[in-house]
C-alpha cells in the first residue's frame, strides 16, 4: 500500500490545480485504485509529468474508463455467478421433493420385481386411469421407460427394466420408505445391485411431499351421504350420487383416507403429523381378504386445513388434488348452511353447482 502522506501531498498538489467537479472525481477514482494497489507504475506516472496538464487529466481520464468497465463486468459476472446459485439451490430442492413424493407413491402404488432366470429387475407403478398424468410425470422425470393401459380394466401401470434407470430409482429411494412390503422388495434390490441399504427415519418430516405422494396412491376424498329418499335412492351411477349429495341436507360428511393392512404405516402418519385419527377396520365373513385394515381419517375442518397447509407447498399430483381444493368450499358453504337453502335460491344453486364440480373426475 502506497504510503497515505504521499497520496496526500499528492492529491493536494493536483486538486489545487484542477478546479472543475469531474476533474476532482477523476482524481478521487485514481486515488481510491491507488489505495488498492491496482498499480504503482500509474501512481509513477503521475509525478513524472506536469501537475494540472491535459497529460494528467488524459490520464486520469483513461484510469476511469477502465475502471468502470471493470467494475462493471465484475458486477455481471457476480450477477451471473448470483443467479446460477439460486438456480442450482432451487433445483436440488425441486429434485429433492420430488423424490419425497415418489417414495409415498411407491409405499403405495409402486413394486419392484425380479427375475430370478435373468437376474434382472424391474419397477411398476399403477394407477387408475384417471391419474394417467402421474405414470407421464413419472416417465418424463426418469426420461425412460413405458406405460400402458392395462386390459379389462381402468388402470394404467408404467414399467421401466433399464439396469441404469433402476440404479437412478434406488438413488433416489433410499432411505425414504416406510412400508414393510417395498421395504423387503427394496433391500432385496440394494443386495443385487450391491448398493448400501439406508435407514429409513422414525417419522415424517412435515416439508417432506411424501404425504402427497401417498395420498396420490392410497388415499381418498370422498362425500358420504347418510340418508336420502326413496326416489334418490332407487337413482344409479354418477347422477343418482349427485342427486342423493345436491338434496341431502345436513346428512353429508366429508373424509379423507389413507388405508393400508400395515398398522405402523398409518401410526407413522399420526405421530409424524399430529393430527386425524386412526380406525381398524376387520374384514367381515364376506369379505375376499381376511387381513385387518387400519384408516387414517380425517373428518374436521381443522385437519383438512393442516393437511391442506402442508399438500400446497407440493400439490398432489392426481385427480384427487380437485377434491382436495374443493373441500375448502365444503366447509364454507356448509357454514353458511347452503346446503339447507330451499331449492328456489341462490344459496342452493351454489351449493348444486359445487355437487357437480365434486364429481367431475367420476365415471
Amino acid at each position: 500500500m502506497l504510503e497515505p502522506r504521499i497520496l496526500k501531498k499528492t492529491y493536494m498538489n493536483i486538486s489545487g490545480s484542477i478546479t472543475n467537479y469531474e476533474s476532482h472525481s477523476l482524481l478521487k477514482t485514481f486515488f481510491r485504485l491507488m489505495n488498492q494497489q491496482e498499480t504503482n507504475e500509474s501512481f509513477e506516472f503521475l509525478k513524472s509529468i506536469q501537475v494540472g496538464s491535459s497529460e494528467t487529466l488524459c490520464f486520469l481520464t483513461k484510469m476511469k474508463t477502465n475502471e468502470m468497465k471493470k467494475f462493471e463486468n465484475r458486477k455481471k459476472k457476480n450477477l451471473i455467478n448470483k443467479k446460477m446459485t439460486i438456480q442450482t439451490e432451487k433445483t436440488i430442492q425441486q429434485e429433492s421433493k420430488w423424490n419425497d413424493w415418489f417414495a409415498g407413491l411407491t409405499d403405495g402404488d409402486g413394486c419392484f420385481y425380479i427375475n430370478k432366470r435373468e437376474n434382472s429387475v424391474s419397477f411398476e407403478v399403477t394407477t387408475h386411469l384417471t391419474d394417467s398424468r402421474v405414470v407421464y410425470d413419472i416417465k418424463n422425470h426418469l426420461k425412460a421407460g413405458t406405460v400402458k393401459v392395462r386390459s379389462n380394466a381402468q388402470a394404467i401401470r408404467y414399467r421401466v427394466k433399464q439396469k441404469t434407470v433402476i440404479l437412478d430409482i434406488v438413488s433416489r429411494l433410499n432411505g425414504k420408505l416406510h412400508n414393510p412390503a417395498r421395504l423387503q422388495q427394496f433391500s432385496s434390490i440394494c443386495t443385487l445391485l450391491n448398493v448400501e441399504l439406508k435407514p429409513t427415519p422414525p417419522l415424517l418430516n412435515k416439508k417432506s411431499a411424501y404425504l402427497a405422494g401417498l395420498i396420490d396412491s392410497d388415499g381418498r376424498i370422498t362425500i358420504s351421504v347418510f340418508n336420502s329418499s326413496a326416489e334418490n335412492s332407487q337413482k344409479s351411477g354418477i347422477h343418482g350420487r349427485l342427486m342423493r349429495l345436491v338434496n341431502s341436507k345436513a346428512h353429508n360428511q366429508i373424509t379423507l383416507n389413507v388405508t393400508s393392512i400395515y398398522k405402523e404405516n398409518i401410526d407413522l402418519l399420526k405421530d409424524s403429523y399430529g393430527f386425524g385419527n386412526v380406525y381398524e377396520e376387520r374384514p367381515t365373513k364376506k369379505a375376499k381378504s381376511l387381513k385387518i385394515k387400519y384408516h387414517w381419517v380425517l373428518r374436521s375442518n381443522e385437519d383438512f386445513t393442516c393437511v391442506y397447509d402442508l399438500i400446497k407447498t407440493y400439490p398432489l399430483k392426481s385427480v384427487k388434488m380437485h377434491r382436495l381444493r374443493l373441500s375448502v368450499l365444503y366447509f364454507k358453504y356448509k357454514l353458511l348452511k347452503y346446503h339447507l337453502a330451499s331449492p328456489e335460491t341462490v344459496e342452493f344453486k351454489v351449493w348444486t353447482k359445487f355437487c357437480k364440480s365434486w364429481f367431475k373426475y367420476s365415471f
